[in-house]
């Protein structure tokens, strides 16, 4: 059951970054099946890159929805 679970966090997590506009980590959309170009290192940059917090004010911002 483990297992199911860590896939199905895996494909939001895929689902999720291939439709936000991480300028120049936003990968092609012409390679199917999509999830075959999110390797861990690739996965943890764009999560990183998608979230920029920090300031006087501790705000939060997240990337826009791409438009591809």
């Amino acid at each position: 059951m483990k297992a199911c679970t860590d896939m199905h966090v895996m494909c939001w997590q895929v689902f999720y970054l291939d439709n936000i506009d991480v300028g120049p980590y936003n990968l092609p959309h012409n390679v199917f099946p999509t999830i075959s170009v999110f390797d861990n290192d690739r996965m943890r940059v764009m999560i990183q890159r998608s979230v920029i917090c920090g300031g006087s004010d501790d705000i939060c911002a997240f990337a826009m929805v791409s438009d591809a």
